[in-house]
């Protein structure tokens, strides 16, 4: 076994974290896999990138903060605090030191400077300790192919090389979390 494939392996087995190689030796993509049980903020994925931009777009996966689903609707149900309906999830939270700015579907997301309460839009928090962003919507899926139907793209720009950490955000438990989100980063310039 080759060391590269060892290093997979290992950081497969220890984080539950799977990086896959890009198609080619000249390809820009990145896949990762996150894992709604594993790979929360306390034990996200990792990649080291160049400065430079990056696109993060939503390849496969859906993942929930509930052990089941009551949505039943194909496009999806409104999310509601407290609880309405449960469903699928196809938000994601990016975290590094090095970030600059940041859109979703092509919008500047809007700076605050704790998370939000109830997390129901995107939003980038820059503080004192955390640049990080998270896109999320107010809509929970029945399914995982309308999930990834309604995912959103984004970008980032890292403004040195450094780590950038990937997440699937849950404040609460993750014993019932369940699925996954699989995210495709692209450097665009």
């Amino acid at each position: 076994m080759t060391a590269s494939r060892l290093s997979k392996v290992i950081l497969t087995a220890v984080l539950g974290l799977t990086l896959l190689p890009p198609l080619s030796a000249n390809d820009q993509n990145q896949i990762i896999k996150l894992d709604a049980k594993i790979n929360t903020q306390k034990n996200p994925g990792i990649l080291y990138l160049r400065a430079g931009t990056y696109k993060v777009t939503p390849i496969g996966g859906a993942w929930s903060v509930w052990g089941y689903t009551t949505c039943k609707h194909p496009k999806g149900c409104i999310r509601t605090v407290p609880t309405k309906f449960t469903g699928l999830h196809n938000n994601y939270y990016v975290i590094s030191e090095h970030l600059g700015a940041v859109s979703v579907n092509n919008k500047p997301l809007r700076k605050v400077s704790e998370t939000p309460k109830h997390r129901m839009n995107s939003y980038y928090l820059v503080n004192d300790t955390t640049r990080a962003y998270e896109v999320t919507q107010p809509t929970v899926y029945a399914s995982e192919a309308s999930a990834l139907a309604g995912a959103q793209s984004s970008t980032f720009v890292m403004k040195e090389n450094g780590r950038v950490k990937f997440a699937l955000l849950d404040n609460s438990r993750t014993t019932d979390n369940r699925g996954s989100m699989n995210l495709k980063i692209t450097r665009i310039d």
